[in-house]
């Protein structure tokens, strides 16, 4: 890992807040004087155009008299404001100690808390179980373990806050003044904590008035007022500066009128800044002013949203912090309605006018093959990899592996069971359904993608598929699971060799049938390994000349394997050609994270997205089995989408739903 590289990147960040100058206490009246646009603001800038970057592994502190946005700015960088105007790009996960205790309930006890706080941060039963008494040794409160919180002081949730919050260590630990509650020698021990949190690695962004700490933990420091940088550099120079400044009426070196001229004209606001101290604490006259040079990236943090299926859904967290990705609900969004567009469309009615007109103007121009259908799929794969990789160090191998399976296979069964039975229903109504050809135990093996084992085709063409090899990558996974957070780079070698021998293997003359059937599938898994590609080179832990060795290592496994398995169908290069469109529509989408904000509707959609997969390739062809010869196919294909949706959402709301629900009451909300 490049510790020289940019955890935190901002520029030119501004956060404006309304602040209303008349009292409006009820709706009517609010609603009276909006329309006559009687509602009347000011305007507040609780930070004007801030730029700063923070290095890997460099403790970093912010300084500052109360309200000149030193926890506005934690707070922007921790996620939970989004800038009025700016970016900031944060790269690994982040624990904010910002308001210890914030989440407890007071009228539990200590011991019922660390579980409630461990679960809001991510954590699991049986993780939770394992770090206990750890968390109370630390936090010295074993007499009060079972006392209601409400009966603590304010130290003494503090104590336990902050316990829970550094039982692992984050990438980034943004601590906010929380230690000035605690008695002296509990400061002491939080400040050895963080010290041997920085030591392991993590990066500190340490907001204090005591000039002591900033100076024993932190190498680098900022100066704000009024929400506009003052100075940066060296922590001890900073402090100093910032407390002679006070000493001195508090009048600041940059006023936010040049921080507002800066802002207009598109730079970035002139700030002071300390040179390194050799051997002296004492600050130096302040030097010329200059102009920093900030990265030109996007937010990586953006508005938390639900955390949608990610077929099979995966968390979207690390266990350090509540991480959200908006651009991965829009791309599951586009991956499924390329997938139902392809097999409700194309795939069951080749000529029907409107897949005939997208076919010919937008496919085959294109070289996208199965109208989309593969495209879509590709996608799905890289957010499966990218989400994966991102989770890299919550657990262990064996559960992350049984976390996914949950996740993947009573929904699969579920949704196998309820289609059994509402086809049988219909055959009665109707006359034998398609599927009436099948026996019980293609029923089963097709449920369980046993008929991938034995080389049986499945019941439900276009779902099971998809799934199988996706198991086959978790299963590589957590293999090299131990290394993925440590190593990468040395993993993803892993990942790919045993990949590459796998799909050997299926080549090898008198090979068990087994072996053949499995390695038959092996190849879609370079598609999730692109995805954790693309992941490590946006987090920096993976360098460009690593991600292109990989990569190229990937590409030429694909282009083998798809010469190799059922050429009479995907040697046509347009397949490779979607692997291509879809890792380019993927690393745009991750670029442009900062404008593709949350909606409801498409957290909604990636909510259900699993379900929509599992049930509209039988579901649908059934309906527009039913719908097609009354209502002529372009009024069934929109009546089978919207009936489509509905099941779906029955689905989730009496099936994976509840077993979520299950998962989290029995402990099962693994690390993974």
């Amino acid at each position: 890992m490049d510790r020289e590289e940019n955890i935190v990147e901002v520029k030119n960040v501004s956060m404006r807040f309304n602040l209303s100058k008349e009292k409006v206490d009820n709706l009517k009246e609010y609603v009276v004087k909006f329309f006559k646009r009687q509602l009347l603001f000011d305007e507040f800038y609780a930070l004007r155009n801030v730029s700063f970057t923070v290095k890997r592994g460099e403790p970093f502190a912010i300084v500052g008299e109360n309200g000149c946005g030193k926890s506005t700015l934690l707070k922007v960088i921790s996620g939970i404001f989004y800038p009025t105007r700016g970016s900031v790009t944060v790269r690994g996960s982040v624990a904010p100690l910002i308001e210890l205790g914030a989440g407890f309930d007071m009228d539990l006890t200590a011991r019922e808390n660390i579980y409630l706080n461990g679960a809001v941060l991510g954590y699991s039963t049986a993780f939770m179980d394992s770090k206990f008494q750890e968390i109370m040794d630390f936090a010295e409160l074993w007499e009060f373990v079972d006392v209601p919180v409400k009966n603590f002081s304010s130290g003494m949730v503090a104590r336990l806050g902050f316990s829970i919050a550094t039982v692992v260590v984050p990438d980034i630990l943004i601590v906010d003044e929380i230690l000035s509650v605690g008695d002296f020698m509990f400061q002491q021990k939080c400040e050895r904590k963080m010290q041997e949190m920085i030591d392991r690695g993590a990066t500190l962004i340490f907001v204090s008035h005591s000039a002591d700490q900033v100076k024993k933990l932190c190498r680098k420091a900022i100066w704000l007022k009024h929400g506009v940088v003052q100075m940066i550099g060296d922590a001890a120079q900073v402090s100093d500066a910032y407390h002679r400044d006070m000493e001195e009426g508090g009048r600041g070196l940059v006023t936010q009128e040049q921080a507002a001229q800066a802002e207009q004209e598109g730079r970035e606001t002139p700030f002071f800044t300390a040179p390194p101290l050799e051997g002296s604490s004492q600050p130096e006259t302040p030097p010329s002013l200059e102009e920093p040079t900030a990265p030109s990236q996007q937010d990586s943090i953006p508005e938390p949203v639900p955390a949608p299926a990610d077929i099979p859904p995966d968390a979207a967290a690390a266990p350090t912090a509540v991480k959200r990705f908006a651009f991965l609900s829009w791309l599951r969004l586009v991956a499924m309605g390329m997938i139902v567009w392809d097999h409700l469309g194309p795939f069951r009615a080749p000529d029907w006018w409107l897949g005939q007109l997208v076919e010919n103007n937008l496919n085959r121009p294109l070289q996208i093959v199965q109208s989309f259908g593969g495209f879509g799929v590709v996608l799905f794969f890289l957010i499966s990899g990218f989400l994966l990789a991102h989770g890299d160090r919550r657990g262990g191998g064996l559960a992350m592996l049984g976390h996914k399976l949950w996740r993947l296979y009573p929904p699969l069964l579920a949704s196998f069971a309820t289609f059994f039975v509402f086809q049988k229903l219909v055959s009665l109504l109707t006359g034998p359904t398609w599927w009436e050809q099948f026996t019980p135990r293609q029923w089963l093996l097709s449920g369980t993608l046993g008929c991938y084992l034995v080389g049986e085709p499945d019941v439900i063409n276009g779902t099971t598929w998809f799934l199988f090899p996706l198991i086959l990558f978790y299963l590589l996974a957590a293999v090299v699971w131990p290394w993925l957070a440590k190593r990468p780079p040395v993993a993803l070698v892993g990942m790919e060799a045993l990949l590459t021998a796998l799909c050997c293997a299926g080549r090898i003359p008198g090979v068990p049938g087994l072996v053949a059937n499995v390695a038959a599938q092996s190849w879609y898994v370079a598609f999730p390994l692109c995805g954790m590609l693309l992941y490590y080179l946006w987090s920096g832990r993976l360098r460009a000349w690593q991600f292109l060795g990989l990569g190229g290592w990937l590409w030429l496994l694909l282009v083998k394997a798809v010469a190799a398995y059922k050429p009479d169908y995907y040697e046509q290069s347009p397949y490779l050609v979607s692997f291509a469109y879809g890792l380019l529509l993927f690393a745009v989408a991750l670029l442009l994270e900062e404008k593709l904000k949350s909606h409801p509707a498409v957290a909604w959609m990636g909510r259900l997205s699993y379900q929509v997969y599992l049930v509209h390739m039988p579901y649908g062809s059934l309906f527009l089995t039913l719908l097609a010869p009354r209502l002529g196919y372009t009024l069934a294909f929109g009546a089978t989408l919207v009936l489509v949706l509905g099941v779906a959402w029955v689905h989730y709301r009496w099936i994976e739903g509840p077993l979520a629900r299950l998962r989290k009451k029995n402990g099962g909300k693994n690390h993974a």
